[in-house]
């Protein structure tokens, strides 16, 4: 969270954080709809973010408190600090599942290959 916000405040409008959920609450809009505030957590921080109707309805299961997840946001530096709005909600064990599971290493020649290799196995 930490280096996100500071990027917004940089000019960034956009990304993905992830986090634990730490509370929701949902509330209506002036014009009725259901919309969430989220709580979430990570190691630098907590942050909130909100989400609407259609969201809300959408990812309402992935967001119970105690929930790691991916979310995909798009921000907005005001006075009062970051403002937050979900696009997307992703747990985070999916998410990781998805992630390329290899390891690239470069060597400058080829006589640490055998040691690498019996490290590796």
């Amino acid at each position: 969270w930490a280096e996100f916000s500071a990027a917004v405040k940089r000019g960034a409008a956009a990304g993905r954080l992830a986090g634990t959920v730490t509370s929701k609450q949902e509330r209506k809009t002036r014009t009725g709809n259901k919309m969430g505030v989220i709580a979430f957590s990570d190691t630098s921080g907590q942050y909130e973010a909100v989400l609407f109707s259609e969201g809300l309805a959408q990812y309402r299961d992935l967001l119970e408190a105690g929930r790691s997840v991916v979310i995909t946001v798009a921000a907005e530096d005001r006075p009062e600090g970051v403002n937050l709005r979900i696009n997307s909600v992703q747990s985070l064990e999916d998410e990781a599942s998805r992630i390329q599971k290899a390891l690239r290493i470069f060597v400058r020649n080829a006589s640490p290959i055998n040691t690498l290799a019996g490290q590796l196995t």
